[in-house]
């Protein structure tokens, strides 16, 4: 009795012919009886696309309405069901983000519980909303939008499937337009409100077409003004004038005006035409102009929606720009009032309010009253036709009526019958007991009073249902609905229908029989409810649901199952080969054995920790859980379900925080590393300090041509090869001395190309190939090429007898901070613009053992090496804040490369080094006889002191020596008058260098000190800087650099 799942509906309204239960033809009904006792199915629908529409402002307001209107149009042409909702964010009436902010967290709140298969916006506020919490409601929902002011590619370059109509407003065509059609026009008066974002981005687009307009024309903006003052300025105007509507009035009580009321104002108080560029303002008061068109934006939009319905990528529709969706339209009353004739509009103009012929003008009229008059005439034809029609079917049925009656009655079913209208003719006696009626209270009343509610508990319209099978019954010979018994009781009846048609095919009555399905009903949705909530407890908690039939092999994967591995819920068939193949290879044999197990009865439930391929080719951990809930009689599985959780976060956690460990004990073992080669190096500078300086005294007093000065220099030598072994320990420990200047990496390389050639094998080449114009580098020019000499080096080692290419690659990129993560420094550089230098090889290359270890001071794979060139390296490209790569596999050859920032780009601590280079200044000059003055020499190394004070004797100068800082400020105080500059250490017990500098220029401001230390020149000088240090002076020295160094802090030569 119902239709396609839904209840019977009221037929077409008008009376129809009853046709009494007794007069039937009793053949007919036997047939249809026969024909769908116990037929009892439902058809199933199609499935509605939803989509959501977020509009700026307010309903009501005429520019929304159009654009709504524009929408539903734009669907309403397209045979896909579509089922649209609004939601308006009111954004011109409460402008204010505070005052709306209420109201936003309600459309927030509302919009959490929707899943549109679409969204549509109109107007910048819904767009900037949307953007906003995009990601938080609809992260993967297509966006359409409309009606954006000042549109520019940049608001959506950061988000994906997003396409639209931009709004612009055609100001030049419309002031060129208003000119042609009043020449006199000298003068346009722009008004609107600045309050208002849209209504400001009109204005700024007004005033960029300014300079296309002729000069002569005076424009003016009337923004803002009180209404009193605006309606004095309005009726100042003369001829030669012309006003532009650009926004919206609000009176002195604040309250806004809308665009007809705004239009409508301007009209009364100004004798002058105006114009616009929205057709929202039009047949209100202004003569129009070309008009962006809020229906035809929308329109444009729904049809940009349906493309991407039917399956096209809205990140393949391009963004609908310029006037495209603007129209010429005028109003004929202000043509007429400012006598402009029609003659002069574009071609293509719309023109509202024109004047018509009396046929035009009663059109429907004259349609309405002929139609009228040929209904008449066809009524009665049909009538007379109708009633001797109905007088054969009359005799027909009675003949056959008490055939079937006896059939009928005795039925073990609900028979009944309805007629057009609905209304019941005939009820059986189970109908009567079921239902609870008796004939004579039930006969002649509709369905819909008695024994069909209005709709179902779920929600289903019944009323409509009913009209739809009784105006198509054939689409419905079977339906499942509710029903209702006179004491109130729902009931759940499968329906079979069979409509009965007279001998012209008109509808006379429907036989409807029904079987009582209650029991049915109820039993399936508590099953479906009880499915329900475990589905829903489990896929609340993220987890994926799978149904596995071990005799067919078909699983059930769930939505939540499929997206777990990036899949849409049709991509993967619901077969057991599409798990299989997704296991990966090495786990397949575990997570079977596993299966395996469960199935035996080993395990009270299956679990396995498995990967499984995504479907963008990466594999994930999965916990695997199951139960056998059905078994057949010999105890073999036939039903199993589970669930999979996503392990693969737990998993990478755990591998990150042993990695985080083992990274922190490497950082921490380098760290001490770094402060012992440190120390090292400043204990052994003081060492050298005493042979180097010894061994130059001796070199000094002997004649040049004795044989013991050969022996000496060598020593020198091998004095000046150890202090580069601690320039190296301070490069690795970064404390090393660096001068900064910009050059060329390039260049570094080419000037260099001779040497690096002659420091590798004479089995191996060098091949070097750097890019042209390389921006330049700001670092110290000897430890760049100190890097690139050890690498070079180690390359050539690395490929030993057998030989091969050495690569040397120059180049500048940008490197973001995903690569420079790589990066083997501690500290990882900000990404950025940096030059590389890239050195490969084709040797042995390195297993991970020792790629783990490159950079520890003192290892090395080399039998006589040092094991302190690549930690060296790796000093020198930490103080320089830059990156190191290594890539290397066994048996295949390494490829190191180094970054260096680009010079301007320099990082705070290399400008901080620069600076505090800089502030080490020369000392006030002494005065005074500088031949009769001392230089007082404090060091706590008595061999240093000693030979110290030798090479200044040698130089002519009297010395006064001190072992600690306390005792050189007592020396300095006693003599200050006589001391003409002091040599000061830095690391001394009971007084540091810092302090008794300090002292001393505590006594004697003028007084001229050199810094003497066996750290490098940034480290020590950064406690003084500003403080007009004169000199410093590294140990180990010789007497020429000591000379050298005393002549530029004193300013004259030695006495």
């Amino acid at each position: 009795m119902m239709a396609n799942g839904s209840p019977p509906g009221i037929p077409p309204g008008g009376a129809r012919e009853r046709v009494s239960g007794r007069r039937r033809t009793a053949a007919v009904f036997l047939a249809a009886i026969l024909t769908v006792l116990g037929i009892s199915a439902g058809n199933s629908s199609g499935q509605s696309r939803q989509v959501l529409i977020l509009h700026s402002y307010h309903s009501g307001l005429t520019w929304t309405d159009s654009v709504m209107d524009g929408i539903k149009r734009g669907f309403s042409e397209s045979k896909i069901d579509v089922q649209l909702s609004a939601e308006y964010l009111d954004a011109r009436r409460y402008p204010d983000p505070a005052s709306s902010k209420p109201f936003r967290d309600l459309i927030l709140l509302k919009l959490q519980t929707l899943t549109p298969d679409l969204i549509l916006v109109s107007d910048n506020s819904a767009l900037a909303f949307l953007l906003e919490f995009r990601q938080r409601l609809f992260p993967q929902v297509p966006v359409v939008f409309c009606g954006i002011n000042d549109f520019h590619p940049s608001m959506i370059m950061e988000h994906r499937q997003i396409t639209g109509v931009a709004e612009e407003i055609s100001v030049l065509e419309t002031v060129q337009l208003a000119m042609r059609l009043q020449p006199e026009t000298r003068e346009i008066i722009v008004i609107g409100r600045t309050s208002v974002p849209a209504d400001k981005a009109n204005r700024d687009s007004f005033t960029a077409a300014l300079s296309d307009l002729p000069s002569q024309l005076k424009v003016r903006f009337w923004d803002d003004f009180p209404l009193q003052e605006l309606k004095t300025k309005l009726e100042e105007l003369r001829p030669g004038s012309v006003v532009f509507i650009n926004g919206l009035l609000q009176d002195e009580t604040g309250h806004q005006l809308m665009y007809g009321e705004t239009t409508r104002w301007i009209s009364r108080h100004s004798p002058v035409p105006a114009y616009s560029f929205w057709d929202v303002y039009l047949g209100h008061g202004i003569v129009g102009g070309k008009l962006v068109s809020g229906y035809h934006q929308g329109k444009t939009a729904a049809q940009l929606g349906l493309r991407i319905l039917k399956g096209e990528s809205a990140d393949h529709i391009p963004v609908i720009t310029g006037g495209q969706a603007n129209l010429y339209m005028f109003d004929y009353r202000q043509l007429e009032r400012f006598h402009i004739p029609s003659s002069a509009l574009p071609d293509n103009a719309k023109v509202l309010h024109l004047p018509e012929a009396f046929y035009h003008r009663h059109k429907k009229l004259v349609w309405v009253t002929g139609a009228i008059i040929a209904t008449l005439s066809l009524f009665v034809v049909l009538l007379a036709s109708s009633i001797l029609r109905r007088r054969r079917a009359e005799a027909a049925l009675r003949e056959s009526e008490e055939k079937y009656r006896e059939l009928v009655q005795n039925a073990n079913s609900i028979i009944l019958r309805m007629d057009p209208q609905g209304k019941i003719t005939f009820f059986n006696e189970y109908a009567e007991s079921f239902f609870g009626y008796r004939q004579e209270e039930i006969l002649g009343k509709s369905v819909l009073e008695t024994i069909l509610p209005e709709k179902e508990h779920g929600g289903r319209d019944l009323r409509a249902v009913l009209r739809d099978t009784i105006t198509h019954p054939e689409d419905h010979p079977v339906q499942e609905h509710q029903n209702i018994r006179r004491n109130g009781e729902r009931v759940w009846i499968a329906w079979g229908n069979k409509p009965i048609r007279d001998d012209r095919g008109d509808l006379v009555e429907i036989l409807c029989v029904g079987n009582d399905v209650t029991e049915r009903r109820q039993a399936e949705e508590a099953l479906r409810e009880s499915e329900l909530r475990w589905q829903f407890a489990l896929e609340g908690a993220g987890d994926g649901l799978w149904d596995w039939n071990t005799r067919t092999d078909e699983v059930y994967f769930s939505p939540q199952w499929k997206a777990m591995l990036g899949y849409g819920e049709e991509e993967i068939p619901h077969r057991l080969s599409e798990w299989d193949r997704r296991v990966h290879p090495e786990d397949k044999e575990y997570v079977y054995r596993e299966i395996e197990r469960h199935f035996s009865g080993q395990t009270p439930l299956y679990t396995s920790e498995h990967r499984l391929l995504c479907k963008d080719g990466t594999y994930k951990w999965i916990l695997d859980r199951g139960k056998v809930i059905r078994r057949d009689e010999d105890g073999k599985p036939l039903r199993m379900i589970g669930t999979h959780t996503d392990m693969t976060e737990r998993r990478r956690g755990e591998s990150d925080r042993i990695e985080m460990e083992r990274q922190l004990l490497y950082a921490q073992k380098l760290e001490s590393l770094g402060v012992m080669a440190g120390g090292i190096a400043h204990d052994f500078n003081n060492l050298l300090m005493v042979i180097l300086g010894n061994l130059d005294l001796a070199l000094h007093e002997i004649p040049s041509q004795s044989s013991a000065a050969q022996s000496i220099e060598q020593a020198i030598l091998a004095s000046r090869r150890a202090a580069d072994l601690t320039l190296q320990m301070l490069a690795y420990s970064g404390k090393g001395r660096y001068f900064l200047e910009d050059f060329s990496v390039g260049e570094l390389i080419r000037e260099n190309a001779h040497l690096l050639r002659a420091s590798i094998s004479k089995h191996s080449a060098l091949v070097v190939q750097t890019e042209a114009n390389l921006p330049h580098i700001r670092a110290d020019r000897g430890q760049v090429q100190q890097v690139l000499m050890n690498l070079i080096t180690n390359a050539s080692e690395a490929m030993g007898e057998k030989g091969g290419a050495i690569r040397v690659h120059a180049g500048v990129g940008d490197f973001d901070r995903a690569e420079l993560a790589r990066s083997k420094t501690d500290e990882k550089p900000p990404p950025g613009p940096y030059v590389f230098v890239e050195v490969r090889d084709t040797g042995c290359g390195m297993n991970e053992e020792t790629l783990r270890r490159l950079f520890e001071p003192f290892f090395t794979t080399k039998f006589l090496g040092r094991g302190l060139g690549m930690a060296a390296v790796l000093g020198i490209v930490r103080a320089h804040h830059g990156a190191i790569f290594v890539d290397s596999k066994n048996g295949e050859g390494t490829n190191v490369t180094v970054l260096f920032p680009v010079s301007g780009e320099a990082r705070p601590a290399a400008e901080e080094i620069e600076e505090r280079q800089k502030e080490v200044s020369p000392a006030v000059e002494p005065s005074g006889d500088v031949s009769t003055r001392a230089i007082l020499v404090v060091d706590d190394e008595d061999l240093v002191l000693e030979v110290c004070g030798t090479m200044l004797e040698s130089l002519g100068y009297r010395i006064l020596t001190a072992t600690n800082g306390e005792e050189g400020v007592k020396v300095f105080e006693e003599h200050a008058g006589d001391i003409l500059c002091v040599f000061l250490d830095l690391t001394m017990p009971r007084m540091d260098g810092v302090r008794a500098f300090h002292e001393m220029r505590r006594i004697r401001p003028d007084v001229t000190v050199i810094l003497v230390s066996g750290y490098s020149q940034d480290e020590a000088t950064q406690r003084f800087a500003g403080e007009g240090l004169a000199a410093f002076l590294q140990k180990p020295f010789g007497i020429q650099k000591l000379a050298t160094t005393l002549k530029e802090a004193l300013g004259h030569e030695r006495p």
